[in-house]
């Protein structure tokens, strides 16, 4: 009877993810390409469903805007063999936006191009295998509801004992701290791409840097999940995993707190927009937000230096900009902006006295370069691990390990960067009032309010 119950669900999966694609109208006016030959070898000649974008209404993803590179870039990741990814970017960047941007996306039959489950972990709790457990559960659960095929991964974790049966604990035939197998779930997703329907699985985790709670609380379970991510998206090929971070030094935790290795995980850098992509963005704020007979207050594309010169490509920034110069009448300059002068302040209240004098010699360096990036393994030689380390957890400085899918830099090594362009016009103007204040100058624009910025 044992051997039944366990066979069944194997059984059922069979029937549950048939192995043939489905019958495609290809459309010509899709915005995405079509990824036809991505599995054309593994499953014949039947090409893999075009993608229509995602039903979504624009309005509806804040901070999210174009990203047409990147779109294309995870879209093709996602359909290609399933992998243990981290997403990497500074905070409101826009990770989040575009991994739920991919993930919403329709085929052209009105279905969902991929199956996914979505935990976003801010608030971080997740602190033991008991919460755990609840988490997958709930989110599974809602993902089954609108997609049968997550409906025997959430029957198998629901039948997931938290402990042993208390009789088998008395009589020391089991531990309570050994019985949350999550392996048992992995034969309920089929393998790609020979089994299911040609949609890819994904579990996305957001915020991901939450688990450090859980792996502080309980290592063995955390411990566990990791294996059981390995296992299921690299080894065994049946779900992609995502993980979306702020802290750039996440995947190090990971490599080095518990032995993963590089090859376990596909790191990608998310950045800001491009200057070409910020300015659709900033155009798109104006006409959907601001009446015509006030457009002209706004900075047109040939001044649109003076706005990503403060902004950057974040887009957080560029919604400011304009609401600046639509309350105001005027056009903030570097030495003008409000959210220049913000990030000054900021920088004053992290200058602490300990480190004030080393923070102040990265500051100035970063400044000067042209590059407005500084070579990782240069500066922690030059200053020590932990002042950088440091500058980065106060979100001064940020570290890319690797290039960026978003074109927004070049670097080819791993770098340091300004978290973002305010904080980078912020540390450039500091520099500049100490080396004119140095030879008993005033800087130019200068006032009492700036002074105390620093």
């Amino acid at each position: 009877m044992h051997l039944l119950l366990f066979a069944l669900p194997h059984c059922l999966a069979l029937n549950l993810f048939p192995t043939k694609f489905p019958n495609l109208n290809l459309q010509k006016n899709s915005r995405l390409p079509c990824i036809s030959s991505m599995r054309r070898a593994a499953v014949g000649t039947k090409p893999f469903p075009y993608l229509q974008g995602s039903s979504q209404p624009q309005s509806q993803r804040p901070f999210f805007f174009n990203r047409e590179t990147e779109t294309k870039f995870l879209t093709k990741k996602l359909y290609e063999d399933p992998v243990f990814s981290v997403v990497i970017g500074p905070p409101s960047c826009g990770k989040s936006a575009l991994i739920n941007h991919v993930l919403d996306q329709k085929l052209d039959d009105g279905r969902n191009a991929f199956h996914a489950i979505r935990i976003d972990l801010r608030g971080g709790f997740i602190t033991d295998k008991t919460s755990l457990r609840s988490v997958l559960l709930d989110k599974s659960g809602s993902a089954a509801s609108g997609d049968g095929a997550w409906s025997m991964f959430t029957r198998s974790l629901r039948s997931l004992e938290i402990s042993g049966p208390r009789w088998k604990i008395i009589l020391g035939l089991t531990q309570q701290n050994k019985t949350f197998d999550l392996d048992r779930l992995i034969p309920t997703i089929p393998r790609w791409p020979f089994g299911g329907d040609g949609r890819p699985f994904v579990l996305f985790i957001d915020e991901a840097n939450e688990l450090s709670t859980l792996a502080a609380n309980d290592q063995e379970t955390f411990r566990a999940f990791l294996r059981f991510i390995i296992k299921i998206s690299k080894q065994d090929r049946r779900l992609h995993v995502v993980f979306a971070s702020s802290d750039s030094f996440f995947v190090q935790w990971l490599f080095s707190a518990f032995g993963l290795k590089f090859e376990h995980v596909n790191v990608i850098t998310l950045g800001d927009l491009t200057k070409a992509e910020a300015y659709r963005y900033y155009e798109h704020i104006i006409k959907t937000k601001h009446p015509e007979k006030k457009r002209e207050l706004f900075p047109s594309e040939a001044d649109f230096d003076k706005v990503f010169s403060v902004s950057g490509g974040r887009m957080q920034y560029l919604d400011q900009y304009v609401s600046a110069v639509a309350f105001s009448g005027s056009q903030p300059t570097v030495e003008t902006s409000d959210i220049v002068r913000a990030a000054i302040s900021r920088v004053g209240l992290e200058l602490d006295s300990s480190s004030r004098q080393e923070m102040l010699r990265i500051i100035e360096k970063l400044s000067l370069s042209e590059s407005e990036s500084l070579d990782y393994e240069d500066l922690v030689n030059e200053f020590g691990f932990d002042i950088v380390r440091k500058m980065i957890s106060q979100n001064l400085l940020y570290y890319r390990a690797t290039k960026s899918i978003s074109g927004d830099s070049n670097e080819s090594e791993p770098s340091v960067t300004a978290s973002c362009v305010p904080l980078l016009r912020a540390m450039q103007r500091i520099t500049r009032r100490r080396s004119v204040s140095s030879q008993g100058l005033k800087e130019p624009g200068g006032n009492v309010g700036d002074q105390r910025d620093e």
